[in-house]
């Protein structure tokens, strides 16, 4: 098997010793690991319960969720939304409603709740798969840590807690991206890698529009990844364009073909170019709002760099930064933004504090019992104020 790298990689021994020696750095055999299985299952146990006692106590979070569910509903009707009823986000967001509502009834909002619900845990998961398979398991574990925190108890938001648009777009990208994650010693990135990553870009660009600028992604990594010849990388990114592009033009064919394509294009586009970030001073302004709730995992980012820079993750290291930039972008695209356009973001930063806390937990500059104690104090303080907010939900809604 060693043999059948170096022919891939054309790289000396002493490299690819190297590069295991590096991922092996990264793993951490405890067995403990029950331990922290019992912690990430609490959390999202507890997760679940917060969110099903939001789902009991409203109806819906915001007008958001509401033109969602009467544009769904127009298939049931055999209507179509921008022709039957005036809405500017994605395609694929109100097929998404409309499906779930010709399955469970027309005023069935706890279905699309949990239906959101459990495919953002699912794309969730399959980021932690990658993320425990390039860094370990206790990177994935701090990293499902830092995503719950950042979806219940850091920023207390409704526009956050929606199951609008931007959850179902920010899920959709975490897996493209997480599909660009590479274990070190693997071989390099490949064509049908690039083209799922494209494809999923697309989808999240069905469920809204400023997720556009994630098209750029797959191509980039394409032409920055190690050991691609030069035909690979053009025709990876090439491919990954078409892959992007594929989940519109179902759309944007479908409308065309019922003569629709003028009432598509102004809804789909037109509208939502009127309130586009318009100067450099909106940008910076937006920039500003979406960073200081973070706080401190605003430091995350440059610890993490340095943690893969360190360590020969070069590859990974790309990934990661484009997905922080392009995530805050689209968090800016429009003059004014919300906690819901945070949710891209948030998959890349649980990230981050996840690669952080491995880092932090091996650093040999703390004791070991202040790693170990450090680690449970913020467990056990996450765990507290998510059951807080559980009971104060519950109370809530019985009130």
């Amino acid at each position: 098997m060693m043999q059948d790298h170096r022919a891939q990689w054309d790289l000396p021994m002493e490299q690819h010793k190297k590069y295991y020696k590096v991922t092996d750095a990264w793993e951490q055999v405890d067995r403990r690991d029950w331990l922290m299985l019992t912690v990430i299952f609490t959390a999202l146990m507890l997760y679940l319960a917060f969110r099903f006692l939001l789902s009991t106590g409203y109806m819906l979070f915001d007008p958001d969720e509401a033109m969602s569910s009467i544009a769904g509903a127009t298939f049931l009707h055999g209507g179509l939304p921008y022709v039957d009823v005036l809405v500017h986000r994605g395609p694929l967001l109100y097929l998404w409603h409309g499906v779930v509502l010709a399955v469970f009834g027309q005023f069935s909002y706890p279905a699309i709740h949990w239906s959101c619900l459990l495919y953002a845990v699912a794309c969730s998961a399959y980021q932690l798969t990658r993320v425990q398979l390039c860094f370990g398991r206790f990177t994935a574990a701090a990293t499902s840590i830092a995503l719950l925190i950042l979806a219940t108890v850091w920023i207390c938001d409704e526009d956050l807690w929606a199951l609008n648009a931007d959850f179902l777009m920010g899920s959709t990208a975490a897996v493209g991206f997480a599909c660009l994650l590479q274990p070190i010693s693997a071989n390099p990135i490949n064509k049908t890698r690039l083209a799922v990553a494209g494809l999923l870009f697309g989808m999240a660009f069905t469920f809204k529009q400023s997720a556009f600028i994630f098209a750029v992604v797959p191509g980039i990594v394409a032409l920055t990844a190690p050991g691609l010849k030069i035909g690979d990388r053009l025709a990876g990114g090439f491919i990954s364009v078409l892959a992007f592009l594929l989940p519109f033009l179902v759309f944007a064919l479908h409308y065309s073909s019922l003569g629709y394509w003028t009432e598509f294009w102004e809804g789909f586009y037109v509208y939502n170019s009127q309130y586009t970030t318009s100067n450099d001073g909106s940008l910076i302004k937006n920039m500003l709002f979406i960073m200081l709730p973070y706080g401190v995992f605003i430091l995350f980012p440059a610890v993490a760099a340095a943690r893969l820079w360190r360590t020969g993750h070069i590859h990974n290291l790309g990934v990661i930064l484009i997905w922080l930039l392009t995530a805050i972008l689209v968090a800016t695209a429009t003059s004014r933004s919300w906690a819901n356009y945070l949710w891209p973001l948030n998959f890349a930063i649980a990230v981050v504090t996840g690669i952080s806390f491995n880092w932090l937990w091996r650093s040999r500059s703390l004791p070991a019992g202040w790693r170990r104690g450090g680690a449970l104090a913020v467990t056990v303080v996450f765990l507290a104020l998510l059951g807080t907010r559980v009971l104060l939900g519950s109370m809530a809604t019985v009130g």
